[in-house]
């Protein structure tokens, strides 16, 4: 009996130097406070349980540099791991969405994140660059250069450190360099064919704005020019104006009727001819006062109660009072041109002319019997009047003279 008592007694006191935690009594002791860390479940890659049926999420804006520079490097270094982790959570969310054919809502989270992210790196690149200026006299940056790449292209290289010089590499020596990409025919090849795409792709781009220019100029002929200037500066204003597209149906019809009259018909080796006018109302218009016989019809004197007698209006009689004294003007703006090409006759000249207000300029040019040629060109303005400059080029063959047949007359005696 002794010995199951002393038995039971050291197995009681070997429990209780494993398990300290459990008293004479059986109880447990329980803790009530501890520091351990919260461990995180594959959950935090998605967004929390009560927004996932949601349409619109309210969110905020990104962080603005303004706001980003005032922070310290430890709170930049917090806030990128958020940003960080949000970025990983609408990933998350939005890859899940797409395979669960869902609508993801408030899709420019991520790009108010990434912008944030973005400010972040610019902050503390610029904290960088500071700190060495101050240290080094350098930015710190990786160096850059302008290299051709495979395709004899420039681009930027960033540089980066090898193990072996650049002079001792001889593999990459002899294959970029001696004859390499920079001396291949088929590289000069490629880069000849990429200008020519490039060049053809600014010329179309030009002749699209010249086109547009020419309908812009047909649908609103009174509109301001400078603005014009201003949205196509590579485009010729003066240019587009003269050209057909750009008249309108007006002048268009003029020409079809001309052609279909026979009015144009053209037949070789004979002459032709051409004219051109282009004349849209440019400026405001304006009322004028003018003398009362002034700007009125004469198949409209009795209209406006004019008096042939006295040679002054009726006011009594007349039936505008609006057109009594006044009349209506704008700034003249016209451009026209014409020309005659008769190599039969030797009639072979051109003139154009334009005018702009006040200042008219022009030029024509004449072949004269001599085979020279003829130049004079003009202006005339108020300052300086009519001004002309003629000048006299060689030219070909002078015209030889035209004879005409004379058809042989014949006379029957008459009869008695």
């Amino acid at each position: 009996m002794s010995l199951f008592r002393n038995l039971l007694r050291q197995t009681r006191r070997l429990s209780l130097q494993i398990n300290p935690s459990r008293n004479g009594y059986g109880v447990a002791g329980v803790k009530g406070f501890h520091t351990t860390t919260k461990n995180q479940d594959l959950m935090e890659f998605f967004d929390d349980k009560k927004n996932w049926n949601e349409n619109n999420i309210k969110v905020g804006r990104s962080w603005k540099l303004d706001e980003l520079r005032i922070k310290s490097n430890t709170d930049l270094h917090k806030l990128w791991y958020v940003l960080l982790k949000e970025r990983n959570m609408l990933y998350t969310m939005e890859h899940e969405c797409n395979d669960q054919v869902k609508l993801f809502p408030n899709p420019e989270r991520i790009d108010k994140v990434e912008e944030s992210m973005k400010n972040i790196e610019t902050v503390v690149r610029e904290r960088n660059v500071a700190y060495y200026q101050l240290e080094t006299g350098e930015t710190g940056e990786r160096p850059v250069e302008e290299v051709v790449n495979l395709f004899g292209l420039p681009e930027t290289y960033s540089k980066k450190e090898y193990f072996l010089p650049k002079f001792m590499n001889t593999r990459w020596t002899k294959t970029y360099l001696d004859h390499g990409y920079i001396n291949s025919v088929a590289v000069k090849k490629f880069y000849r064919l990429y200008k020519e795409k490039q060049y053809n792709e600014e010329r179309k781009a030009r002749n699209r704005d010249f086109n547009h220019v020419q309908h812009l100029l047909k649908r609103f002929p009174n509109m301001d020019m400078d603005a014009l200037k201003a949205e196509y500066p590579n485009v010729d204003i003066e240019k587009a104006k003269r050209t057909k597209k750009a008249r309108g149906k007006y002048f268009q019809t003029l020409l079809l009727l001309a052609a279909t009259s026979g009015a144009l018909t053209v037949q070789a080796p004979g002459g032709y001819s051409y004219n051109r006018f282009s004349g849209p109302v440019s400026g405001k218009i304006v009322e004028v006062q003018v003398s009362p016989a002034e700007g009125i019809p004469a198949q409209q004197h009795a209209q406006y109660g004019y008096d042939h007698k006295t040679g002054k209006i009726n006011p009594e009689t007349a039936k505008y009072d609006r057109l009594k004294t006044v009349d209506y003007k704008a700034k003249p703006d016209y451009h026209f041109s014409y020309g005659v090409q008769d190599p039969h006759h030797g009639n072979q000249q051109d003139h154009v002319e334009s005018r702009d207000g006040d200042v008219v300029r022009g030029e024509y040019s004449l072949v004269e019997p001599d085979g020279s040629i003829r130049v004079v060109k003009y202006t005339a303005d108020p300052k300086n009047g009519f001004q002309a400059i003629v000048e006299k080029k060689p030219g070909g063959q002078p015209n030889a003279p035209v004879h005409y047949a004379k058809k042989e007359q014949t006379y029957q005696e008459p009869d008695y």
